[in-house]
């Protein structure tokens, strides 16, 4: 028997399906999805998964065996390997980064050799042998990838297994787990109370034994740490009463449960209204196979597709529930938990490595029924899943930004055709090509079109900040929201404030001669942080003392401008000292469940004021808020990227949604200094419709998504000229492949080579090529290509390549 194996390293050349024989001892172990040693070149031993099994091969020439397989059963599942192929078809990634997906993180076995001296050679040896002989001599042995390291020959491999040929050396594998399950010592009493009372009578002088004897006969098991901390009870009186026969010791796997001892409020079901029930009722039917639920916020959508999940459980089936990372609330992660016990996995970035391995496991077994997570829980190994929900699916996070830069969306159809499942897509504001797509009839829409509390949506106020400043008000809160904010602290409510920008400032710039203070490794100007007086990069992380002087004409006249979160929070000390406020945002929720803490202090607190970024904006369900603030609407809305006018309706839409919640009704406020613009009226209005209407005709006319496909090609490089060298090439490669094809303006429209908006980060040059086409195997080809010329003559440069297919960043 043979096996397809692909090489765990992500090395483009190693991109391709390698085929091993299955020695015969082998035979039964070697299935699809497991890891297995195989000997590979220079590499020595490496590590493989195995792809495919055939029973029959054509016959290579020199073909080598599986060594040995790592796992006992299969890391990938079937569903997995469904979704690797198309994600390796769909997005030009290779085998390995497609499967890497399916695993948890840090799954990796190291494999290595060590190479002992056995003798330093009576016989003439090379110069190439007694160099190695030195080596290993000098340092007692050594592993096969530091003396790859040391001695630069060519057929270093071959060199080796000759010397062990003629007895110089011993090569022995070596290999060990990236992560490893944890384990604790039980010591368990394995006979009856009357064997204990005879060992005890016979060893009346042995106190500690006989104290660990009465502690077991009244426990059973103790973890052995515990047991020794209480009587006092040494190894060797372990050792002892195991010898006996009386106790067994043995270790037993403890899971990292991040949510371990944590108490969540009840969650009770509660009943539909007559909307949720159609709702429902519609789902459950089956009749499509996506479904987009539109409604507005505080219409129950979460409720709905809890009982639509219920429902399937009670069918057999499973459910994956993704929510943007900022929605994982303890509100909505307390929900799944209250309403189906333990039961339920969640995934996001907030676990450790070594949790989301446990998490992995307890999904692989069998024992959860409903995984909740970001957008890595699509790829969860839950098996038999009935229902896919994509909550707040309009979510720019639900797009990878690192390669292979997949969509879960497309990911989940993927996943629900082969298994069968119903997949619900769930929002106030829904993406614009959703819509379309449910308009279209291509997704059944179902509309909630009234809150479940019976109440009005908040009635949102646009207030011209240009008028504001006409009149002398310089702060960032207008006149009408300084009055609306101590009306509400006054009356014991709560009020939620919006700003998309964290830090104290957005740039630090000299009014004396123009100085902005930039990052010395990005095109982008530093954000002041007051809170250590640093000046800050956002995208590489770099960090400097604030200016005293300006370091250009060195005038002290160097002022910070614009308006973060710190900044607003200095503000509101000012004009509001008697009200209390805390902070949300990057800076504040760094720490492990701090996310958590801060929304739980608001509530318990009823503190008055939740400042903060996105993190705000959903899943944030607190009845006494009544008032929320967008302070500043315009912050994304002229960016360079199509979907900027999307984004600022459902930003706006989402936090006016935070107010009246509960019994009481509450207020959107809405600053701008564009309040004539469409998108800031139609927000205001809560009018979804009417923006649709004007967003697709403006897409149909530009020929934007989902009319077509936007394909952005990056080549970044510290070397300018390299990166200007290949994506030209780039450019050649794809006007000659779409003239072949004789491909028309509307199926292929290539944008000539240029800058990225943003031309240089982390002092790489990024340069960029921009195409509107039509998905079609043509086009994936031409794209393929591009990687094709990349790999064979760059693969060793200080230069990257690429292709993300409808990005969420233009920039």
């Amino acid at each position: 028997m043979y096996a397809d194996i692909v090489i765990t390293k992500k090395a483009h050349e190693l991109d391709r399906l390698f085929c091993y024989k299955i020695p015969l001892e082998l035979e039964n172990k070697v299935v699809p999805g497991k890891r297995v040693i195989i000997p590979f070149g220079n590499y020595g031993k490496t590590e493989g998964i195995v792809f495919d099994v055939y029973s029959d091969r054509e016959k290579i020439k020199g073909i080598k065996s599986i060594e040995e397989v790592i796992d006992a059963t299969p890391v990938i599942s079937e569903t997995g390997f469904v979704i690797a192929k198309f994600l390796k078809e769909k997005y030009l990634c290779t085998y390995y980064d497609a499967l890497k997906l399916n695993m948890p993180g840090g799954l990796k076995t190291f494999v290595d050799e060590q190479i002992f001296l056995l003798s330093d050679g009576e016989e003439d040896l090379s110069a190439e042998e007694e160099e190695i002989v030195s080596l290993l001599y000098k340092f007692n042995g050594c592993s096969y990838s530091a003396l790859r390291e040391k001695v630069k020959l060519k057929g270093l491999r071959a060199l080796l297994l000759g010397m062990e040929e003629k007895g110089l050396i011993d090569i022995r594998s070596i290999h060990s787990e990236g992560l490893k399950d944890k384990t604790i010592r039980v010591v368990t009493l394995i006979v009856n109370n009357s064997e204990c009372d005879e060992y005890i009578e016979k060893n009346k002088r042995a106190t500690t034994r006989i104290k660990a004897l009465e502690a077991l006969k009244e426990n059973k098991s103790m973890v052995l740490s515990d047991l020794r901390a209480y009587t006092k009870i040494t190894k060797d009186g372990i050792e002892k009463l195991t010898e006996a026969g009386l106790i067994e010791v043995s270790e037993n796997e403890l899971l990292r449960d991040p949510f371990k001892n944590r108490d969540f409020d009840r969650n009770e079901k509660l009943p539909a209204t007559l909307e949720q029930r159609e709702a429902i009722d519609e789902i459950l039917s089956g009749n499509f196979s996506t479904y987009l639920l539109h409604g507005i916020t505080g219409s129950g959508k979460t409720e709905v597709y809890l009982q639509v999940i219920e429902e399937k459980l009670k069918e057999g089936k499973n459910a994956i529930v993704l929510v943007p990372e900022i929605s994982l609330t303890p509100q909505m992660v307390s929900r799944f938990f209250s309403r189906f016990g333990d039961g339920v996995a969640v995934i996001h970035s907030g676990l450790s490595r070594e949790e989301r391995y446990d998490q992995y496991k307890l999904i692989k077994r069998g024992e959860i029924r409903v995984v909740i997570g970001a957008r890595s829980a699509i790829f969860a190994p839950l098996e038999n899943v009935g229902i896919i929900v994509i909550d707040e699916e309009h979510e720019n996070s639900y797009k990878s930004d690192v390669f292979p830069k997949y969509d879960t969306l497309e990911i989940a159809k993927c996943r629900c055709s082969y298994e069968g499942a119903t997949l619900v897509l769930a929002s106030a504001t829904p993406s614009v090509v959703s819509y379309y797509h449910a308009k279209k009839g291509d997704y059944k829409l179902i509309k909630l079109t009234k809150r479940t509390n019976n109440k009005k949506p908040p009635e949102a106020h646009i207030v011209d900040m240009r008028k504001e400043l006409r009149e002398g008000n310089f702060s960032p809160f207008s006149g009408l929201l300084k009055e609306a904010l101590l009306k509400r602290g006054s009356m014991n409510e709560q009020s939620v404030l919006f700003i998309n920008r964290r830090g104290y400032s957005t740039f630090v710039s000299c009014r004396s001669c123009g100085f902005v203070a930039k990052c010395p490794h990005c095109d982008v100007s530093l954000t002041y942080h007051s809170a250590r007086n640093i000046l800050s990069c956002h995208y590489c992380g770099y960090e400097r003392e604030n200016f005293t002087a300006c370091p250009e004409c060195k005038s002290s006249y160097i002022k910070h401008f614009g308006k973060g979160t710190q900044k607003v929070e200095e503000e509101i000390k000012k004009e509001f000292p008697h009200l209390s406020y805390i902070r949300m945002d990057a800076d504040t929720t760094r720490a492990k469940f701090s996310h958590e803490k801060i929304l739980e202090k608001f509530e318990r607190e009823n503190i008055n004021i939740l400042l903060g970024t996105q993190m705000i904006t959903k899943g944030l369900d607190f009845k006494n808020v009544t008032l929320s603030c967008v302070l500043a609407a315009d912050g994304g809305l002229h960016l360079e990227d199509y979907r900027a006018t999307e984004r600022t309706f459902s930003q706006i839409t989402q936090v006016i949604g935070r107010a009246g919640r509960g019994d009481k009704e509450g207020i959107g406020i809405i600053q701008t200094y564009n309040p004539d613009h469409y998108v800031i009226k139609l927000a205001g209005k809560g009018d979804y419709e009417e923006f649709y209407e004007s967003e697709i005709n403006l897409r149909k006319q530009m020929n934007f998504p989902p009319f077509c496909d936007i394909i952005n090609i990056i080549c970044q490089s510290e070397n300018k000229e390299l990166c200007m060298k290949l994506i030209k090439e780039c450019y050649n490669i794809l006007v000659t492949a779409g003239r072949n094809l004789k491909l028309t303006d509307e199926e292929l429209r290539i944008y000539r080579p240029n800058f990225a908006p943003l031309a240089r980060i982390k002092n790489k040059y990024r340069m960029r090529i921009l195409l509107k086409a039509k998905a079609s195997e043509d086009i994936s080809g031409i794209l393929k290509k591009l990687y094709a010329n990349y790999n064979e003559n760059y693969k060793v440069k200080d230069i990257g390549l690429s292709v993300d297919i409808n990005p969420v960043n233009m920039l």
